[in-house]
């Protein structure tokens, strides 16, 4: 069951038309559940044409995930900057223009440690052999 982009998107508008301080994009809830999927699932890489490479990376990430966060930043940083442009405070504007990109939090989140399962050796306990300690 695909979950509609209105019941992603509409959370993430509300946070942001209520807030009137420096936006960090990825600190949303429904961006986090999404980014630390990426630590256990990884999404699939597409190789960039030669013309298509603008930040020096040879590859972009693809995949229902990393278009959902593109829907996300985009709906949670043009609010942000229109407000801040509003009142002229050409401060917080810079620091919404500096916020992570969708490849930069994706590659962040990619270098999330794992926990991974432990497995020791239980031994069973006997009570006889403890002798007198007890």
């Amino acid at each position: 069951m695909a979950t509609a982009a209105h019941s992603i998107v509409a959370p993430a508008l509300k946070s942001a038309a209520n807030d009137t301080g420096p936006v960090d994009w990825t600190r949303n809830p429904v961006v986090r559940k999404l980014l630390a999927s990426f630590a256990t699932n990884p999404p699939p890489i597409k190789m960039l044409a030669r013309h298509e490479r603008w930040d020096g990376f040879d590859y972009t990430y693809t995949g229902y995930r990393v278009a959902a966060l593109q829907v996300l930043r985009t709906s949670i940083v043009e609010p942000a900057y229109a407000a801040a442009e509003a009142r002229g405070d050409l401060d917080a504007a810079c620091a919404v223009c500096a916020s992570p990109s969708v490849f930069e939090a994706v590659q962040r989140a990619l270098c999330i440690p794992t926990l991974r399962p432990i497995t020791v050796a239980v031994r069973d306990l006997n009570p006889a052999a403890w002798g007198d300690t007890l």
